[in-house]
């Protein structure tokens, strides 16, 4: 399966505060009062082209069981439909199993696929799993990291609810102590990953949730298609 095309589509956004719809005009139409405050935020969807270029696109969100499950389909209608249900999942858990998900993902998988896996890979025990993926797929690995789990902000005493497990713990966030093992945990985690793909030279990609992902995936996939053609 060649690497797919990139498209970017651009949807500026605002917010509105009042809307007035007036009486019918002699031409049909209606006079509006709209207020509206127009917001730093634009929808930008990365669409892979695999339709136009006759691939077949298939999804599986996972959190720790399986979530939403679309098989490979072609054409842009699969394609929109899959953005569709994506965006419009509401997961019914908030744990994480990494290694569970990729096993479902190999079980599933029947023959040689590019699979693009997405996570903050913030788990443990998925190694095993997830180099049996590199070694059976051409896999891209793309880990999402929030800069808030690389630097808490020092906000004194204060209660932390774990989202996954639903324990509460206090904790001092301006301790000197606190602060360097919150560091270290995020800094090992993303070391553990990087090194799992340098190894079976697995494409990979770390992307900010605070930063503009488009350009970097683009990225991506250019750099991959100038390897292939050297290669």
């Amino acid at each position: 399966m060649s690497d797919p095309a990139a498209v970017t589509y651009f949807a500026p956004a605002k917010v509105n505060l009042h809307l007035g719809v007036g009486e019918a005009r002699a031409d049909g139409y209606h006079d509006l009062v709209s207020v509206f405050h127009a917001v730093d935020l634009a929808d930008e969807l990365l669409a892979l082209s695999a339709a136009r270029q006759g691939s077949a696109l298939g999804l599986l969100a996972f959190s720790d069981q399986k979530e939403l499950y679309l098989p490979p389909a072609k054409g842009p209608r699969p394609m929109y439909g899959l953005i569709q249900r994506l965006f419009a999942l509401a997961p019914l858990s908030r744990r994480t199993a990494v290694g569970a998900g990729i096993r479902q993902a190999l079980g599933l998988l029947k023959r040689h696929s590019l699979v693009v896996l997405i996570s903050d890979f913030i788990d443990v025990s998925y190694e095993r799993e997830l180099t049996m993926l590199a070694q059976r797929h051409d896999l891209i690995v793309v880990q999402l990291q929030a800069p808030r789990e690389r630097q808490f902000p020092r906000l004194g005493i204060v209660p932390l609810l774990d989202a996954e497990t639903g324990v509460t713990r206090w904790v001092n966030t301006s301790s000197a102590n606190f602060r360097a093992r919150y560091e270290a945990i995020g800094q090992q985690h993303e070391a553990q990953i990087a090194n799992i793909c340098r190894r079976y030279r697995t494409g990979f990609l770390a992307l900010s949730t605070e930063g503009d992902f488009v350009p970097q995936l683009v990225g991506l996939f250019r750099h991959r298609k100038q390897q292939r053609s050297r290669g």
